[in-house]
């Protein structure tokens, strides 16, 4: 669940980093490369253009599509800071 806030802060994060591309020949040439690669070609502009028309129920059906794949547990092996500051006390 997000707010209405932050998804407007979010795209204009990431419409703001789209701009930042054309600020250099070499963001520029990674932009298009990237692209490309992945078989999106399109440019910064019309990157922007799909941002705009984003809604909040395109995000949330996007994240409908996802299932979870893997869960991990992570467990502390004794080693490390932690571990040295335990034996110290």
């Amino acid at each position: 669940d997000f707010t209405d806030e932050e998804f407007d802060n979010t795209r204009r994060y990431l419409i703001n980093l789209v701009n930042g591309v054309e600020d250099s020949p070499s963001s520029l040439i990674s932009w298009y490369f990237a692209g490309r690669c992945c078989g999106d070609d399109i440019s910064p502009e019309e990157h922007i253009c799909r941002l705009e028309k984003l809604t909040r129920e395109d995000i949330i059906e996007a994240a409908r599509s996802f299932s979870l794949d893997t869960v991990y547990v992570m467990e502390a092996d004794g080693e490390g800071e932690d571990a040295e500051e335990d034996d110290d006390e």
